[in-house]
């Protein structure tokens, strides 16, 4: 199945994408014992609705340009028919051989964010929507995008010691669960993407969710 590139408009909004792509499915069908030929076959207008949550919104929009999996189950997919590439009409029995061949996988969505609206690579924010309590741009003389006031501290002290867990994020990359201290006096546990994840003290990429879990600092897990 095609990657699928969405267009982010806005962030944070809880929306449902009703999304129609081809999917061609190529099968063989004898004409004869012994003789066949391939019969390409468009199942044309596959129809999928996904809803997006407000936390998908945020995990997306620190993602920046990567590629994200949905499972199969988030996907309502509703064939609305099927052409071929000749001109006649299908065969009640060629349809069973279509559904057959055409993929089941989910398909892997691309999101487009728009360039002229910088987002914390953290939590998201915008100058147009900001952080509870207010913030501001911090400037990035490292280059590893945005980050706003309320959530610099959390980044630059994460380290190796502090990590909590372990995981495999959606797309099969290795993410880390760490505590780190807020301005706010808070612990903040958030998913952490490593750029090298065989060092000693891999260096951080990127914040990709610091929704995950907030405790007082001491709290129990």
């Amino acid at each position: 199945m095609p990657d699928l590139r969405l267009h982010a408009d806005k962030f944070g909004a809880e929306v449902r994408h009703e999304v129609d792509f081809d999917i061609t499915s190529e099968v063989i069908i004898e004409s004869k014992p012994g003789s066949s030929r391939p019969f390409t076959m468009l199942a044309t207008r596959l129809h999928l609705s996904w809803y997006w949550t407000g936390d998908e919104w945020r995990l997306m929009w620190s993602f920046r340009g990567r590629r994200y999996r949905k499972t199969t189950g988030d996907w309502s997919p509703h064939v609305q028919g099927f052409m071929s590439d000749w001109d006649i009409d299908l065969p009640d029995w060629v349809r069973p051989l279509i559904e057959a061949n055409a993929p089941t996988a989910p398909p892997v969505v691309i999101v487009d964010l728009p360039d002229d609206e910088p987002a914390c690579r953290i939590c998201g924010c915008t100058e147009m929507q900001a952080c509870p309590g207010g913030c501001c741009w911090v400037p990035d003389p490292e280059g590893k995008g945005e980050i706003c006031s309320a959530h610099f501290v959390a980044a630059e002290t994460l380290i190796e010691g502090q990590i909590v867990s372990f995981i495999e994020w959606h797309d099969g990359d290795p993410v880390r669960i760490l505590r780190a201290p807020t301005p706010a006096g808070e612990a903040v546990e958030a998913a952490v993407r490593y750029q090298d994840v065989t060092a000693q003290r891999p260096a951080v990429d990127v914040l990709v969710d610091r929704h995950h879990l907030v405790l007082p600092v001491g709290g129990a897990r």
